[in-house]
């Protein structure tokens, strides 16, 4: 559970800071959307691994290398997984969501910030 948990802070990191919109319970959706998918088993999670493959495929022409380092791996490792393995990271995964505190970054400063600015900026 703690290798789960410490996966979890990288996700909702990287949730936070690359993507054009970032958003604390956007982040947290990622991880019960991750949760649900993986609770309708392994035929699911192919089906949503083979989807990405395609979508980077058609994405350019890095496309293809990010499939053969990436999502061709996770697909082919799949598939030799017992369901319990899912079944003990599904377990983990709905022991809760990590806390802002717990994340490494002054969350609660960078928010106060933000709305300090909207306020100044609405009057």
């Amino acid at each position: 559970p703690e290798s789960v948990k410490a996966a979890l802070r990288s996700c909702v990191r990287r949730a936070l800071c690359y993507p054009l919109l970032r958003h604390w319970r956007l982040s947290l959706a990622l991880i019960d959307d991750v949760t649900r998918i993986l609770e309708r088993g392994k035929t699911a999670v192919l089906k949503a691994l083979v989807a990405c493959r395609f979508t980077l495929l058609r994405s350019g022409e890095f496309g293809y290398l990010l499939n053969r380092v990436w999502v061709d791996d996770y697909c082919i490792w799949l598939q030799q997984q017992p369901e319990r393995r899912l079944d003990r990271l599904i377990s983990a995964l709905k022991m809760g969501h990590p806390e802002k505190t717990e994340i490494g970054w002054p969350l609660a400063a960078y928010e106060a910030l933000a709305s300090e600015i909207a306020q100044e900026e609405h009057e």
